[in-house]
């Protein structure tokens, strides 16, 4: 999956378009619950077009 990188327990997926991004959503956690991992809901953020991650700015540029 290239369009994913983490560290620890943080995830972050990137994407070219909105419907894009939805399956790599949709991969990235069925892949996690398909291992037994668990999601906190409340601590997720979704479809941000900009998202600080190790103290830098990850941008990209999402076409709607």
């Amino acid at each position: 999956m290239g369009y994913v990188t983490n560290y620890v327990d943080d995830i972050l997926i990137f994407s070219r378009s909105f419907d894009q991004h939805m399956d790599h959503i949709d991969t990235v956690l069925n892949t996690l619950t398909s291992a037994g991992f668990t999601i906190n809901a409340r601590k997720c953020i979704f479809c941000k077009p900009e998202k600080k991650f190790l103290s830098r700015s990850q941008k990209r540029k999402i076409n709607a």
